[in-house]
């Protein structure tokens, strides 16, 4: 497990074999190594798009937050609360 620092400065990075289909509204994830599907709404897609390796947590709050007139903070808990779930499916890895 990583403290709270190390969260807020690795870049997290969605697995490369990990499938991505769009249907209207939902996007469909599926994981050829666990071998399961996982659905996500558009705001959810829109931080697994963000998850390439280029920015932490933190700024990916940040744009998303810029971009829509968002309030930070609680976009924030919703971005980290989506990064950590995803970890612990294994679909993402860490940039440093």
């Amino acid at each position: 497990m990583t403290s709270s620092g190390e969260q807020s400065t690795a870049r997290p990075r969605a697995r490369s074999d990990v499938l991505r289909a769009d249907f209207d509204d939902d996007t469909v994830l599926f994981d050829p190594v666990g071998r399961h599907l996982l659905v996500l709404n558009h705001s959810a897609a829109l931080v697994w798009s963000c998850c390439d390796g280029s920015g932490s947590v933190d700024e990916i709050a940040d744009d998303i937050a810029e971009a829509y007139g968002l309030a930070r903070e609680a976009l924030r808990e919703q971005v980290e609360s989506l990064v950590v779930t995803w970890r612990g499916q294994g679909l993402l890895k860490e940039s440093c």
